[in-house]
């Protein structure tokens, strides 16, 4: 296996350094990203070491334009995206840049969490709605 390497300086915002590793560690635990091998600090660097994906960026194999995009393609994009905003992930930088399909087959992965951010959703929305785990109402609200 080899692997892909991501460096920022220790001076960058290490909290949205951290925030990227646990949600990419989240997406990879579906498949739907890189899966991360190690991360450690090293002088004034912090090196994120990953699963190198054999493939192309979106972008590189289809071109930038959406509407270039086969629909089944569109489609995997839009069902890792919704993965991600039920597990409590917003992803936001939606750029054929950040989808890679994988070398032989149509698998599609997303990378670059740098700007995801956590979800709040209510509990009774997630017990009630998510996980079908509530038959009352609401009591926040009674």
């Amino acid at each position: 296996m080899t692997t892909f390497v991501k460096t920022y300086n220790v001076l960058d915002d290490m909290t949205m350094v951290m925030s990227e590793i646990e949600f990419q560690n989240k997406s990879s635990r579906f498949g739907l990203s890189p899966k991360i091998i190690r991360h450690y600090q090293s002088g004034d660097k912090y090196i994120i070491e990953m699963e190198r994906i054999n493939g192309m960026t979106l972008a590189d194999f289809y071109g930038e334009k959406m509407s270039d995009l086969p629909a089944s393609i569109l489609c995997k994009v839009k069902r890792i995206l919704k993965i991600l905003l039920y597990s409590g992930i917003q992803y936001i930088d939606i750029t054929p840049y950040n989808f890679m399909i994988e070398e032989g087959t149509d698998k599609i992965y997303i990378i670059d969490f740098e700007h995801a951010s956590p979800i709040h959703i209510n509990w009774y929305v997630r017990d009630f709605l998510l996980e079908g785990k509530l038959n009352k109402w609401n009591q926040d609200f009674e």
